[in-house]
């Protein structure tokens, strides 16, 4: 049994013959659609896709969760996964570098003050001389 799509609030019956060229057409349908998907029609826009698909949601009593996702297309969940790693893997990066660029300030340092050792080291003593 299908919930006619003139029942989902923010759908008159414009909307609905539009909705129904893009083979939407009952509620049903219009709630397993993807916010993407709607907005790409003419006359909705994101804002508008999202209300209208969560009210046909709430109509028929699905949950917003149980949208089944297409093959080949990625859900949010999937999309946050990878976004989660790719952080965690530019940190481990981060800290290579960091660690990098320590060793080698310390390479640096260790040069300079060998240097410094070597100038003091060449450079002729002054001779103090005793008066007596």
């Amino acid at each position: 049994m299908s919930t006619s799509i003139d029942k989902v609030p923010g759908i008159g019956p414009a909307t609905a013959v539009l909705l129904a060229d893009h083979d939407i057409f009952s509620a049903e349908d219009l709630a397993a659609k993807r916010v993407g998907d709607l907005a790409a029609i003419k006359g909705f826009n994101t804002i508008r896709a999202g209300q209208v698909i969560e009210a046909a949601r709430l109509l028929i009593g699905a949950a917003v969760a149980d949208t089944p996702v297409p093959p080949g297309k990625s859900s949010k969940k999937d999309k946050d996964k990878k976004v989660e790693k790719k952080k965690k893997k530019d940190k481990e990066k981060n800290k290579d570098l960091k660690k990098k660029s320590s060793k080698e300030d310390k390479k640096k340092s260790t040069k300079t003050k060998k240097s410094k050792d070597k100038k003091k080291s060449s450079e002729p003593k002054k001779r103090t001389s005793k008066k007596k």
